[in-house]
């Protein structure tokens, strides 16, 4: 077994087998280590240029007060939805037919209810309206019938807020599933070596900043200074710290690590350690920007924000290849696009 390369805690995974690198983070200090084996030995280091949540938050501070609440808050997440979960994973395992997801959605009514939407939505163009859950998967197709189901599956984690997140919560939805539809269209127009993984990555990349809105707002019971009250305090904090408790989230749902790579990431992709693959993580920065530039964003005014638009380049977009001209019509009728995956009733 390995152990944290900050705090020697047991890291819950063993490396000895595998000779590809990846990420934890540690349950117990939550910092993130790189991981991997060679030779049947084992093999932990810290993530060099990654400031430790230790010095981000030192002892004394009002985060490392706050962060000993974060377990309690991700203790409280409710379970991601059986249903639709086995509809994302059926639907890469190549003996699964359309009937077959067909038959399991059907299971589910919200995720059966989207299904049918789309179907009969101006942009599937059905000849008549569809009322068969089998047909709407038909119609619309494999990626789409994914795509809805990773979207109940994640839409769960926002129902049911506690009144005083209620309305952030709403809208980091908006903000993710905007991020999902453009991370989606950006992999394709990039070329990007592997695209499944992009909308998925889009969805959970801030899950971090609803935990820490939760924690600060709701569940912690000690001091948080003026985060109750200065919005731009509070999401300098959601940006600094959230890419550590979103990735340990991540990782505690048993997804792989490129989801965790890329939930980390995704913030600061220029910091993705010499060997691993950062393409994710840029398609999900310059999607994270564009959707808020489009005006999805948590806080109508950010105090930071790269301009895609701008005539220098956006970094993520240099490093996708991708010229201004092109973000513009990956971005365009991004709201339509996203319109039936942002309804979520359980939030209104």
């Amino acid at each position: 077994m390995a152990t944290c390369a900050y705090c020697s805690r047991d890291l819950g995974t063993d490396t000895s087998n595998n000779t590809t690198a990846g990420v934890v983070v540690c349950g117990g200090c939550f910092n993130l280590n790189r991981v991997g084996g060679s030779n049947g030995s084992a093999r932990v280091d810290g993530v060099g240029g990654i400031r430790t949540v230790e010095e981000l938050a030192p002892e004394g501070s009002v985060m490392r007060d706050v962060f000993s609440s974060v377990t309690r808050a991700i203790d409280r997440l409710p379970v991601l939805p059986e249903i639709p979960r086995r509809v994302v994973v059926l639907a890469h395992d190549p003996m699964t037919s359309m009937p077959d997801l067909a038959e399991f959605i059907h299971e589910d009514a919200g995720l059966s209810m989207r299904v049918l939407r789309r179907a009969n939505s101006a942009g599937a163009s059905p000849v008549s309206p569809i009322k068969d859950v089998r047909q709407a998967c038909t119609q619309i197709g494999l990626k789409a019938v994914v795509q809805l189901a990773q979207a109940e599956m994640t839409a769960a984690l926002y129902r049911d807020c506690p009144t005083q997140i209620r309305f952030l919560a709403q809208r980091l939805w908006r903000h993710n599933v905007v991020t999902a539809c453009l991370a989606d269209r950006i992999a394709s127009m990039a070329n990007v070596h592997d695209r499944d993984p992009a909308f998925m990555a889009g969805l959970i990349h801030d899950v971090g900043k609803l935990i820490l809105l939760d924690v600060i707002l709701n569940v912690h019971r000690g001091r948080v200074g003026r985060l109750e009250d200065d919005t731009e305090l509070l999401s300098r904090v959601l940006v600094q710290f959230a890419p550590w408790v979103g990735a340990y989230v991540v990782q505690q749902w048993r997804m792989p690590s490129e989801f965790v790579m890329a939930t980390f990431f995704s913030s600061q992709p220029a910091l993705v350690p010499e060997g691993m693959s950062a393409e994710l993580s840029h398609v999900v920065r310059l999607a994270s920007d564009m959707a808020a530039e489009a005006g999805y964003d948590l806080f109508d005014a950010p105090p930071t924000q790269s301009n895609v638009r701008a005539e220098s380049v956006h970094p993520s977009a240099e490093a996708l290849h991708l010229i201004p001209e092109r973000c513009i019509s990956i971005a365009a009728d991004i709201a339509s696009a996203a319109d039936d995956l942002i309804d979520v009733p359980a939030l209104s």
